[in-house]
């Protein structure tokens, strides 16, 4: 079996306020036993073949570039890297010197994430995130439908990444999670400017060369994230820290989400298990057909049981859904989303939810 491993690493300077991903603060003097337990976790794996390695988080560009580059090491002691792996680290722009690129190459990176929402000063401060600088330039992944956020704003900031030659954009639109500091202060969002946002985009950003093969994914000919596809593709992956997921052979596994939990659970144990969800096959079938949708490619027609596509037929009549002849090996009949289907996916997915 060949995976993907994604590695959390939780530690962020402060959570942001619509962040609700398991992270902590105020806790770095505890990056080295973390790390530890991480790779103790790891060991049960030993052996496994492993296509792409993502570290996120959390903020792991704020880890020093020598502990990534032990932790890497770990990773290549325990699994067999396929040839010409896909090395991904999220990072905040800001962290970004000539030190920490060498630091991040050495370790074995070779693709970086870098979050930015906005190049906005003003709605910067809005969401309690820096001011940019040069090197938030940089950023690939984006969000919309901020506070105060206008089309002109989100367009200047689309077309400054476009000018910058950034490979990949992912784009986000803000949702508002009832556990963070924006749901509990009640900030709402305005879904029609979000959806507006998201449409100028979807005909835009393929004008200027890129490929939209996701629903938030953009890229240049050879630069889609080969660790999503994994995702996307239902693929099997393994999760290794805090809070992280793991699919492996048909059964989907969480880890506990507390910090100093999971550091006691891997600690005596050896992992972190706290969840585990035996799909049925009509269940997992049909989530693999939703993740599949999501995608530019679509799913093959022979995938999907009779239910199913009675329902995208169903919405191949209100233009949500197409059918498609697509060459290959040889000819096969997929659906994938239109352009009108992929701005209310969403209502698609959930009639294919069992």
């Amino acid at each position: 079996m060949t995976a993907g491993l994604y590695l959390h690493l939780p530690f962020c300077r402060v959570r942001c306020p619509f962040c609700d991903f398991v992270v902590v603060t105020r806790q770095q003097d505890k990056m080295k036993r973390y790390l530890a337990a991480m790779v103790r976790e790891m060991e049960r794996y030993r052996g496994l073949s492993l296509r792409t390695v993502y570290l996120g988080g959390g903020t792991p560009s704020t880890i020093a570039g020598s502990q990534l580059k032990w932790l890497m090491d770990q990773v290549c002691q325990r699994f067999v890297i396929e040839p010409n792996p896909e090395v991904t680290l999220e990072a905040n722009p800001e962290d970004i010197t000539v030190a920490s690129l060498y630091a991040w190459k050495a370790a074995g990176i070779n693709r970086l994430s870098l979050g930015v929402q906005t190049f906005h000063d003003r709605l910067l401060h809005r969401i309690a995130r820096a001011s940019p600088g040069d090197a938030e330039k940089r950023g690939v992944a984006w969000m919309y439908g901020l506070p105060g956020q206008t089309q002109e704003d989100w367009q200047h900031d689309v077309e400054t990444a476009v000018g910058l030659g950034s490979e990949h954009l992912s784009l986000y639109a803000l949702t508002i999670e009832p556990g963070t500091a924006f749901g509990r202060h009640a900030v709402s969002v305005n879904e029609d400017l979000q959806a507006e946002m998201y449409t100028w985009a979807m005909e835009r950003l393929p004008a200027c060369g890129y490929e939209q093969y996701e629903l938030s994914n953009f890229a240049k000919p050879g630069y889609p994230s080969r660790h999503n596809l994994v995702y996307w593709r239902s693929e099997p992956y393994l999760g290794i820290g805090v809070g992280a997921w793991s699919f492996l052979k048909g059964v989907r596994y969480r880890n506990i989400e507390t910090f100093s939990e999971y550091l006691c659970a891997v600690e005596t144990r050896g992992t972190a298990w706290n969840e585990e969800d035996h799909l049925p096959p009509e269940r997992r079938a049909r989530e693999a057909l939703i993740l599949a949708l999501r995608l530019s490619e679509g799913v093959p027609e022979k995938q999907m049981d009779t239910a199913a596509t009675q329902t995208l037929t169903r919405f191949e009549r209100y233009g949500l859904v197409e059918r498609t002849w697509i060459e290959g090996t040889k000819t096969e009949n997929r659906y994938r989303l239109t352009a009108s289907g992929r701005r209310l996916s969403n209502q698609v997915f959930c009639e294919l939810v069992l």
